[in-house]
């Protein structure tokens, strides 16, 4: 039921077939944001109205539920959009694109599916390269105008060590990561 009185808030639900397929949520009287999900021939497309901001999201998954596009539009032009590819069932690629900048990150795997580097360029400059040590231990390597300029080491997930870059990359026969 939707809320009647202005202090009241709540979100309404729409179901088929025992499934939800839609939401509405409200604060008194005010819509405040929209929710719709609908089958396609390949998976499921999402759409989110935030009817405060005016930003409409649109994500397409594919038929394992899986991402693979994310459209944000606001006034009808598009501000972001986000592709998603996979290969062997993992991420293999994530390029986001907003006015004036495309960011792509790339995934490597070893043969075993451990996930082992990962490539980011943006306007298809390289400005990061993270080489995977196992679980939350890693080496970002940081790139400027294409010099590798500072690499960084983590552990457990924290930064522990910066360095100033002199040498190969991290990951290489002659690197020290």
């Amino acid at each position: 039921m939707r809320p009647e009185a202005a202090g009241d808030a709540g979100e309404l639900l729409r179901y088929s077939n025992g499934t939800v397929v839609s939401t509405e949520q409200w604060k008194g009287t005010e819509l405040l944001r929209e929710e719709s999900v609908s089958p396609t021939a390949n998976g499921s497309v999402k759409v989110t109205r935030d009817l405060t901001s005016g930003l409409v999201t649109r994500e397409s998954c594919n038929a394992e539920g899986r991402i693979v596009s994310l459209v944000e539009e606001k006034g009808g032009n598009a501000v972001r959009t986000v592709d998603y590819s996979y290969s062997n069932g993992k991420i293999s690629a994530k390029v986001t694109k907003t006015p004036g900048r495309r960011e792509e990150v790339r995934y490597r795997y070893d043969k075993s599916g451990e996930l082992t580097t990962s490539e980011t360029t943006v306007n298809r400059r390289l400005v990061k390269m993270t080489h995977y040590a196992g679980k939350d231990s890693y080496v970002e390597d940081l790139y400027l105008n294409g010099e590798l300029v500072l690499r960084a080491y983590y552990e457990k997930g924290k930064l522990v060590r910066e360095v100033p870059a002199s040498g190969p990359p991290a990951g290489t026969a002659q690197g020290t990561g």
